[in-house]
């Protein structure tokens, strides 16, 4: 089954890189984050080798929403997919995922009328 949310293949505008490429991703880090703070702090009864396993399926399930949507949000811009890596640059990735979300496409959509044809 091919979903096309996991595609690396065709284009998607700012505001849905914004929801699926920083938002989504941004609640499974958060929530990363406070499973680690409550494994570290024993608020869970949780053995740590647990909760360290948990904390890298959530960290590559973050990197795995990631990317689809930021190569298709750099396939809009006009550059190749392969700019995705510099998303994961350790506390850099931040800034090119802001520009993204920012930076204007260069593809132009066509609305289509009643008739089916292109306006």
């Amino acid at each position: 089954m091919d979903s096309p949310y996991f595609s690396l293949k065709g284009k998607i505008n700012r505001r849905s890189y914004a929801l699926f490429g920083v938002v989504v991703p941004s609640i499974f880090f958060f929530a990363s984050y406070t499973s680690t703070l409550l494994v570290n702090n024993h608020l869970f009864s949780l053995s740590a080798g647990i909760g360290e396993i948990a904390d890298y399926l959530i960290l590559f399930l973050t990197a795995g929403l990631v990317l689809a949507p930021t190569v298709k949000r750099l396939h809009d811009v006009g550059l190749s997919g392969w700019f995705c890596v510099s998303v994961f640059i350790p506390n850099l990735g931040l800034i090119p995922m802001v520009l993204l979300v920012f930076w204007p496409g260069k593809s132009t959509e066509c609305s289509e009328s009643a008739e089916g044809g292109k306006l």
